[in-house]
């Protein structure tokens, strides 16, 4: 672990999902800036893992399409991003989120055509990784309503980990599709 990255992490996600997760291997020890290249190189890695898809592909044991995961990331980086440009402009600090599935429901990620979805993530991500670099800079703490106080360090790194392991997702979801033809 590097000097950069030596604020305490969240017990929330190590502990969920294990250190490194040991479903998709994300390392909770990135440096922020190492957290946020995840992000940055989130839009060309679904776009290789996705070439030659049709985007309705679903692993058996998952809730959403690989269009629908490329979605919820690029959905979670706005969310994430819109709290911290708020927290940075001195405006509520709350972070209020909603359920993954009920944004799901909302904006029908079961007919998301995928290239919208890529697009959706390629600006999304810009956008966060500007946010995000300079919410790390001021040292910017969000009110989560159920995960009490974030502060940017560790929204980086849960945001990354988001991006990180919905590839792992789709990539499980196009194998599983692959084996059933």
């Amino acid at each position: 672990m590097s000097a950069e990255s030596t604020a305490p992490r969240p017990a929330w996600g190590p502990a969920a999902f294990g250190d490194p997760c040991r479903d998709c291997g994300y390392r909770w020890d990135l440096t922020p800036e190492e957290a946020i290249a995840v992000v940055r190189e989130a839009p060309g890695r679904f776009t290789a893992l996705v070439e030659g898809a049709e985007g309705t592909e679903r692993h058996p044991d998952l809730g959403w399409s690989v269009a629908g995961y490329v979605q919820h990331v690029a959905d979670n980086l706005l969310g994430w991003g819109a709290g911290l440009a708020a927290a940075l402009a001195g405006w509520e600090r709350e972070y209020v989120s909603a359920a993954p599935d009920d944004v799901a429901a909302v904006k029908r990620y079961d007919a998301v055509p995928l290239p919208s979805a890529l697009w959706t993530l390629g600006q999304a991500a810009d956008a966060w990784a500007t946010v995000a670099r300079a919410a790390v800079a001021a040292d910017v703490v969000l009110e989560h309503s159920r995960r009490g106080r974030l502060d940017a360090r560790t929204v980086v790194g849960a945001v990354a980990h988001d991006a990180h392991h919905h590839a792992w997702d789709v990539q499980r979801s196009l194998a599983a599709t692959q084996r059933d033809s």
